[in-house]
């Protein structure tokens, strides 16, 4: 975390790739890493768009960002099925009056 003291125009990729690495080793999911370097990455453009601090190219340009697979494999449980099919067809429901209510109401007018 050394890199943080240094001045923001000589912070490098290599410096946060350490930081990742150091991540890494503390058993942090690698979706949680580049969910951090996201956040950085942010900072960083605030940095230079607002604070208009000026420098040649931005420290998180070139950074190797943690492999990961991010596929979803998670099924529905218990009555989860039941729940999300009777809120859309509440939704549904709710959808058709207001679409009749504007009908009705246009037909008036």
């Amino acid at each position: 975390m050394e890199w943080l003291l240094k001045p923001f125009a000589d912070v490098v990729p290599k410096d946060i790739e350490r930081y990742v690495a150091d991540r890494l080793e503390q058993e942090y999911a690698p979706a949680t890493v580049d969910r951090e370097l996201d956040l950085l990455s942010q900072v960083v453009h605030w940095a230079i768009k607002t604070l208009r601090i000026h420098i040649a190219v931005s420290p998180m340009l070139g950074v190797r960002r943690p492999r990961y697979f991010n596929e979803r494999n998670r099924r529905l449980t218990g009555n989860e099925e039941a729940r999300l099919m009777a809120a859309a067809r509440e939704q549904d429901r709710r959808l058709a009056y207001e679409a009749a209510v504007e009908t009705v109401l246009g037909l008036s007018e």
